[in-house]
């Protein structure tokens, strides 16, 4: 045999071998089991849909003035002799406490020359009333008969001297008061904000001296709009309306109540707001040894309406503007069209819509894709948010 034919042979060989190999190894290879892909569930935790009855709260905010508010100005001229240690920003005064005092001297003389002057004009109709009691006499006494005429009885004279001593009189009066109002006194109990005088300077009437406010009301406008407004607990009938009041910003401050006392009772024609006034007063003012001030900006939360029959829904499972999220009965996810009635940063409040007992799911998703099946972990608030 040659060597082509060896080699031939040998390639056969090899040929059938492995066409041999493959074949057994096709009928010794074992059937794979078949199973079912198990289907892929997401994890949920759901919140179940329970009436409740709802008191609202609705915010706003505005800044602190105080209802009583006053510029202090001279109504006499002349030259400031002393002011009080107590007119400095800030410092409290008592009402009829002496603030600052304006040199007296001229009114003095001109209250002087007041009471000279009523004094002759007494004098004046003491005598005039004589001369006309003697004219009277001097009528009966010639016996003329008749009556007297106004001439005869002095009447204009008298009229004119009485007229004197009233006038006079009035004189004294305003003497007294100019001499009073040297003597600037505090109006009320209250805290002076600015001074604008001191010793020495000449203040003529109508000279700024200082701007106080009373320390015992103050009062919030509080924009709303117009939806908000008609969430706010009845105002004027029964029972008080109160609103908690916080320095903006400031978490764990001071809280003061205060009392809506009123609307101001149009819309402002540029913010289409309407405007809720409260008031602090008495012991309001003061909340844990803190006392509100004037221009203080604060955050409030004012008494709202009652509702029954409603449902609280986190604001996380609310979608678009009025779809709650719900796992139905069939374990799937599914979006319902409810009515929004109020929302605040955390929840919605829903009165229609919803079914007493119903799966609210509070697990948030990226994309919602109804019918997708899911799997409820718990029944809680506390929300898992998923992948």
């Amino acid at each position: 045999m040659n060597r082509n034919a060896k080699y031939a042979l040998i390639a056969v060989l090899i040929l059938g071998l492995g066409f041999g190999g493959s074949e057994l190894l096709v009928l010794l290879k074992r059937e794979p089991k078949k199973e079912e892909a198990a289907e892929h569930k997401r994890s949920v935790v759901v919140q179940v849909a329970k009436p409740e009855m709802v008191k609202l709260s609705v915010p706003s905010q505005g800044m602190v003035q105080p209802v009583t508010r006053t510029r202090l100005t001279s109504e006499v001229a002349g030259r400031v002799i002393e002011v009080s240690p107590k007119l400095k920003a800030g410092v409290e005064v008592t009402e009829g406490e002496v603030l600052m005092v304006v040199d007296p001297i001229n009114y003095q003389s001109a209250l002087a020359q007041a009471k000279a002057a009523l004094a002759d004009a007494r004098m004046a109709l003491v005598n005039e009333e004589a001369r006309a009691e003697q004219s009277l006499r001097d009528w009966e006494r010639l016996g003329e008969g008749g009556e007297p005429n106004p001439l005869v009885l002095r009447q204009p004279q008298l009229a004119s001297a009485e007229a004197r001593v009233a006038s006079a009189a009035a004189a004294v009066d305003k003497a007294e008061a100019d001499l009073e109002r040297t003597r600037v006194v505090a109006p009320y109990d209250g805290v002076i904000e600015a001074r604008m005088v001191d010793v020495g300077a000449f203040v003529t009437m109508g000279t700024p001296i200082a701007d106080l406010y009373a320390s015992g009301t103050f009062e919030v406008r509080l924009p709303l709009s117009v939806r908000e407004a008609r969430f706010v607990a009845p105002i004027g009938k029964g029972k008080p309306v109160m609103a908690a009041l916080r320095p903006a910003r400031a978490e764990g401050a001071a809280e003061w109540q205060a009392e809506v006392v009123r609307t101001e009772g149009q819309v402002d024609p540029v913010t289409r707001s309407i405007f809720l006034v409260a008031e602090i007063s008495g012991s309001q003012a003061s909340a844990e040894g803190v006392r509100v001030l004037p221009n203080l900006f604060v955050s409030a939360e004012i008494e709202g309406r009652e509702f029954t029959n409603v449902f609280r829904v986190p604001r996380r499972s609310i979608y678009g503007d009025n779809e709650v999220l719900l796992v139905n009965s069939d374990g799937q996810l599914e979006l319902r069209e409810v009515n929004v009635l109020w929302e605040d940063p955390m929840d919605v409040v829903v009165d229609s819509g919803l079914q007493a007992g119903e799966q609210i799911c509070v697990t948030t998703f990226s994309d919602v894709i109804e019918g997708t099946p899911v799997r409820v972990v718990a029944d809680s608030p506390a929300a898992v948010d998923a992948e």
